[in-house]
């Protein structure tokens, strides 16, 4: 589960921040792909580093890891449960 809180003036970058209006005006659907923010050499944050459309943080980790597990030979059985 993606649990990231994003943050609007983080005192480090390794806190997960929004440009473009912040966090407060970003769609869900936007942090759901948010990935990383493009910074300059001074630590200055140039832009918001998104996944492709209809991919979200959970669905990229979810399938690298099944993927993972499957090359090692191990059978993946899917959970059927939502919101588990």
């Amino acid at each position: 589960t993606d649990e990231r809180v994003f943050e609007e003036a983080p005192k480090t970058p390794d806190i997960p921040s929004l440009g473009s209006g912040g966090a407060i005006n970003s769609t869900d659907e936007i942090k759901e792909r948010a990935i990383a923010r493009k910074r300059n050499g001074y630590g200055v944050a140039w832009g918001d580093i998104l996944l492709k459309e209809g991919q979200t943080v959970e669905t990229v980790i979810s399938d690298s890891l099944k993927k993972a597990f499957a090359e090692m030979g191990y059978k993946v059985i899917e959970d059927q449960k939502e919101n588990c």
